[in-house]
């Protein structure tokens, strides 16, 4: 769940990040150009956090060129205006694999080559993406981690209530955003009102999920959203109780018991589920964890 105090582009570049991380396959890698020079590599490595880039023949064009690695890239600073081509790893050099290549097969080249990367390409050298070592163990270690149709990590992004939520929105959608959340202080309100309206008309496909809202009248507004009350847990002990407030809401939104979240701790608020009338628990430091 990526916040918004930030910029826009920021927000954006944090949720294509996690959208690229552990991917089975990442679509669309990111790559330099062969006439690029080791700074540039060594800006664009830091700027983007990884550790290995496609070099391709021209920007642009997508045509595999070689790879260049972190193990690659000098140390001295005297290097930098040499170009890619002085030190990566050329196409002859390298392993690929077909498009349509399984998980398995790709774990099994990697592992027989000592590879860490793995691109792959169509006949004319084409990039049509890339595997790596790290996502496919982390896919094995840990199965249940929340994943999209793509098998990618999902990712949900906050957007406000006023000035530039919709083009932040937009923005976000663009950069591969599963789900928005608007929280505010309180949810019950005009601005909230309107902000939810927008935000489904302009975006339809994308769950929303906002609050705080601890009021009986709120059922109207958000009958068909996810909603959750309170301060948080541990928060600063002002507004309205878990306990009352779930309760009360669950009295209003009766005959729509699908629609109650409500921020948890893993070792004593799971057990209070029941007689605050919760559906959903976000529980810390377990990220989203829905309870049937």
């Amino acid at each position: 769940m990526i916040h918004r105090g930030q910029s826009i582009d920021r927000q954006a570049e944090l949720v294509s990040r996690v959208k690229r991380s552990h991917s089975p396959v990442i679509e669309n890698p990111l790559c330099l150009s062969v006439s690029a020079t080791i700074g540039q590599a060594r800006s664009f490595a830091s700027r983007h956090n990884i550790k290995g880039i496609l070099i391709e023949t021209r920007s642009g064009r997508g045509i595999l060129a070689g790879v260049l690695t972190r193990r690659d890239i000098p140390w001295q600073k005297e290097a930098d205006a040499r170009p890619v081509s002085d030190f990566m790893t050329t196409f002859e050099r390298l392993k690929t694999a077909p498009p349509d290549v399984s998980t398995d097969d790709a774990e099994r080249i990697m592992f027989e080559g000592r590879f860490e990367r793995l691109p792959l390409i169509d006949g004319e050298r084409r990039i049509h993406g890339l595997i790596t070592r790290k996502d496919v163990r982390f896919l094995r270690e840990r199965p249940y981690a929340r994943k999209g149709n793509k098998g990618r990590l999902l990712a949900a992004a906050a957007v406000g209530c006023t000035g530039d939520y919709l083009e932040r929105a937009d923005q976000l959608v663009r950069s591969g955003s599963d789900c928005f959340f608007i929280d505010i202080a309180h949810g019950h309100s005009q601005v909230m009102e309107t902000a939810v309206g927008r935000l489904k008309s302009e975006f339809s496909d994308i769950p929303l999920i906002c609050g705080n809202v601890a009021t009986g009248p709120w059922r109207p507004v958000y009958a068909r959203h996810r909603s959750r009350c309170g301060q948080g847990r541990g928060g600063a002990g002002a507004g309205l109780p878990y306990p009352s407030g779930n309760g009360r809401r669950r009295a209003a939104a009766s005959g729509d018991p699908g629609n109650l979240v409500r921020c948890g701790g893993r070792d004593h608020d799971h057990g209070r589920r029941g007689e605050t009338a919760t559906t959903r628990i976000f529980s810390w430091p377990w990220l989203a964890v829905p309870t049937p």
